[in-house]
């Protein structure tokens, strides 16, 4: 078991997994806005990947900005490369023959902003919506968000959407539909 200090809060690996545990002496709310700020990082190295070429210096970006410790961040490297090369689902997703790959696309509809993670056309004519969940456990609200984004693809034109929640650190991947 290895721990890794990134004040407040310490990430623990062990056989493979990362979790997120309170440090003595600081409080509740300050370990969950340092977990939704982690998520928050990973998110961003997300935006930046299109394939898993593109994972090494996403991360790099991350670790340079002072954003995670070398020690996090070549584990999220190595998890990374792992996860999206050997889930053929995921690996669908990263794949640069895919037809058209775009990261943070932002829709407007009835004076709402709406912001899927990943939006991938495929070759076949498959629209496929990904959302990226950081967390330790699955969210509640996921469904309905991702219902609502592939309404919004469908009536823009998109045909055959298929929509994914894709909890990275339960290693779980959930289609909506």
């Amino acid at each position: 078991s290895q721990t890794v200090s990134i004040a407040p809060y310490e990430l623990h690996e062990w056989n493979g997994k990362v979790s997120v545990t309170e440090q003595k002496g600081v409080p509740d709310k300050s370990m969950r806005e340092n977990s939704i700020r982690l998520g928050n990082i990973l998110h961003g190295i997300m935006e930046h990947i299109v394939s898993p070429s593109d994972i090494d210096s996403a991360v790099d970006s991350a670790n340079l900005d002072g954003a995670l410790t070398s020690r996090f961040a070549s584990y999220f490297k190595r998890s990374l490369h792992h996860r999206m090369t050997a889930d053929p689902l995921v690996r669908e997703w990263f794949d640069v023959s895919a037809q058209q790959i775009l990261a943070e696309v932002t829709f407007y509809s009835a004076g709402a902003e709406y912001r899927p993670d990943r939006i991938v056309r495929l070759k076949d004519g498959r629209t496929v919506i990904v959302d990226y969940k950081f967390g330790k456990k699955p969210d509640p609200d996921s469904q309905e968000q991702l219902k609502t984004y592939k309404s919004l693809l469908t009536e823009a034109g998109f045909s055959n959407v298929e929509a994914y929640v894709w909890y990275y650190r339960m290693n779980k991947i959930e289609k909506i539909n």
